[in-house]
């Protein structure tokens, strides 16, 4: 384990390596100069002399500006080259600091053996489920608590009968009724109204 957390990264970039590209890129810049400067003193002295055919001179022309396309490609992927290195060269300080945060924070654990290590992460486990459990909890019981809450505000917005109030409920039937006649009920009997709610009845629309 102290070999993992101390041995530095065997990945690391050697910085002559990264500035070989552009120093071969510079080498063709010098190449492809020098032979564009050749041409031109080639085609200096042509048209001096006044010796060469057209067609000659023609097939110069095309050569001086093929190398003259090469010239601009080269010049374009050498800059894209360039800034592919300093992109990577970023990204390699930016891993290079998280490594370097990593074995800061790992640094407490280098000297302990695998049976320390092994009850801390325990510790660790237990904790993170008696915090889940408590949280799983106090989301029952806040659940809980809506319920009531809403269960006594349904309670209160509903109207109350008196408890104590005597109602008639018929032989046959599911009202309850505040007058004897009515429905033309014969022999009903007199209970209180909660009685008759316990019971099942119901209010008559024509009493109530």
């Amino acid at each position: 384990m102290d070999e993992n957390l101390n041995s530095p990264s065997q990945k690391k970039q050697n910085p002559e390596m990264l500035t070989t590209s552009p120093q071969k890129k510079k080498l063709n810049k010098r190449f492809v100069s020098e032979i564009i400067g050749v041409v031109l003193i080639v085609l200096l002295a042509v048209s001096s002399i006044g010796s060469v055919s057209q067609e000659d001179y023609n097939e110069l022309q095309t050569k001086y500006d093929d190398l003259a396309d090469d010239y601009s490609n080269l010049q374009n992927r050498l800059k894209d080259t360039e800034f592919k290195l300093e992109t990577t060269s970023t990204s390699l300080d930016s891993v290079t600091a998280e490594y370097t945060a990593f074995q800061e924070k790992m640094r407490p654990f280098a000297d302990l053996s695998d049976e320390e290590i092994n009850t801390i992460v325990t510790e660790m486990e237990e904790k993170a489920a008696e915090e889940e459990a408590a949280r799983l909890q106090a989301e029952q019981a806040a659940a809980q608590q809506e319920a009531q809450a809403a269960i006594e505000a349904q309670a209160a917005a509903q109207p109350q009968q008196p408890q104590g109030e005597m109602v008639w409920i018929p032989q046959t039937g599911s009202k309850y009724h505040s007058n004897s006649s009515c429905s033309g009920m014969k022999n009903p009997t007199q209970v209180t109204i909660s009685e008759a709610q316990n019971r099942g009845y119901e209010a008559c629309k024509k009493c109530y």
